[in-house]
């Protein structure tokens, strides 16, 4: 056959060294793709236990916020209660007292002061929003 290696009948094929040699490479390669495996299979665990530090992080952050915003709501609660008493209190005393002018006084001032203090907490919390807005873009 043109262009075929021919060999001599005592010839046997590739040496032996060669054939030891090739084993010892691919058994190195299978120690390095072992190793590799080992150290991504490491990078998943770190990756997954930094994640799930994260996320404890998080929800911590988040419960906390939720308490303050609790704690917040409590004390408004108890000063709308107590400024609540205290009107009722001089609407009752001026009611005693034959005092009807003061009585349109007071509502007076608590529908303008309610009012203001109202539109005031709205501005604040609209300008708070905006900018929690603006700092996440």
């Amino acid at each position: 056959m043109p262009g075929a290696i021919e060999r001599e009948d005592n010839d046997k094929g590739l040496p032996v060294d060669l054939i030891k040699l090739f084993l010892e490479n691919q058994k190195k390669e299978l120690e390095l793709r072992t190793r590799e495996l080992e150290i991504a299979k490491q990078e998943e665990l770190h990756s997954y236990d930094v994640t799930k530090l994260s996320i404890k992080a998080q929800t911590d952050s988040l419960e906390s916020e939720r308490k303050h915003h609790r704690q917040l709501w409590s004390m408004w609660g108890k000063y709308g209660s107590l400024l609540s008493v205290v009107v009722a209190s001089l609407v009752a005393l001026a009611l005693w007292l034959g005092k009807e002018q003061f009585i349109l006084e007071i509502f007076r001032a608590v529908f303008y002061g309610g009012f203001g203090a109202t539109a005031g907490a709205y501005y604040q919390k609209s300008k708070s929003l905006g900018n929690r807005q603006d700092d996440e873009e």
